[in-house]
């Protein structure tokens, strides 16, 4: 902020009672938020013109640094959690594979986990069936929409 001296004060206060007064341009009332916002000094006459213009700017820029402060915590914090959240899952795997438990054939099935490689390997196959049918029920409806776009045209 701005160190003023009492010259620059009361020109600052001529221009606020010339706004007041409805006698000031859009330029002047630009130069006085900005000024408002930016010099050191709090006269009552100041205050009222801050409270006035709703130049809470004032303030906002004071705590800008503090809001930025908060945002920058918020963030580390983000990626704390998400190393913090790796960390766990990389020791859970690494632990299992040290003490030799697959997961190798693994399914839920009505929220329990099955680990017969049989079933598993059956849910896969049925599953990938259901895609491949899925994907062909598609490329004949499409086949069947172009060729009625094609009748339509002809």
């Amino acid at each position: 902020m701005k160190r003023i001296d009492d010259k620059t004060i009361e020109q600052i206060h001529q221009l606020i009672d010339a706004y007041f007064d409805a006698r000031t341009t859009l330029e002047e009332e630009t130069l006085l938020r900005q000024i408002l916002a930016n010099v050191d000094v709090s006269t009552p006459k100041i205050q009222e013109a801050r409270a006035v213009l709703g130049l809470f700017a004032y303030k906002r820029r004071n705590t800008a640094g503090k809001k930025k402060l908060a945002v920058q915590f918020k963030r580390i914090m983000k990626y704390a959690a998400i190393i913090a959240v790796c960390a766990v899952i990389g020791v859970t795997v690494t632990n299992k594979i040290i003490e030799g438990e697959s997961t190798k054939n693994m399914a839920w099935i009505g929220g329990k986990v099955v680990t017969d490689e049989d079933v598993t390997l059956n849910l896969l196959n049925e599953q990938l069936q259901d895609i491949a049918t899925a994907n062909e029920n598609t490329f004949d409806m499409v086949a069947e929409n172009f060729n009625d776009v094609s009748q339509a045209l002809k």
